[in-house]
């Protein structure tokens, strides 16, 4: 079984695009984990993906001040090579997110 990891991809981000994590061909099975830190009052992060790096989906929003803690969203369905955090609300209140995905073939 491989694994390829995409990581911080939104370390110290308050608003605007994460890395792109180029998993070389189309990946399913990729997990997220958005992990806070400090003190968060607001913020939403769309996770996006891409078959061609140009034309972006979004296939969650996790809205990262109504629930505290580290959230994760496992994606089985669809597969896509680019793969991308989007900070669509800036994350406010002194606080940062990192996110990183991982892919399990």
């Amino acid at each position: 079984m491989a694994s390829a990891l995409g990581d911080a991809l939104l370390t110290n981000a308050t608003t605007g695009t994460g890395v792109t994590v180029d998993f070389t061909t189309a990946r399913r099975n990729v997990s997220v984990m958005m992990i806070p830190t400090g003190t968060i009052t607001g913020g939403t992060v769309a996770i996006e993906v891409s078959h061609d790096n140009v034309n972006w989906s979004r296939m969650v929003v996790m809205h990262i001040a109504l629930r505290p803690g580290i959230h994760s969203h496992d994606f089985l369905h669809g597969a896509y090579r680019y793969w991308r955090a989007n900070v669509i609300a800036d994350i406010t209140g002194g606080g940062t997110v990192t996110a990183t995905l991982m892919e399990a073939g």
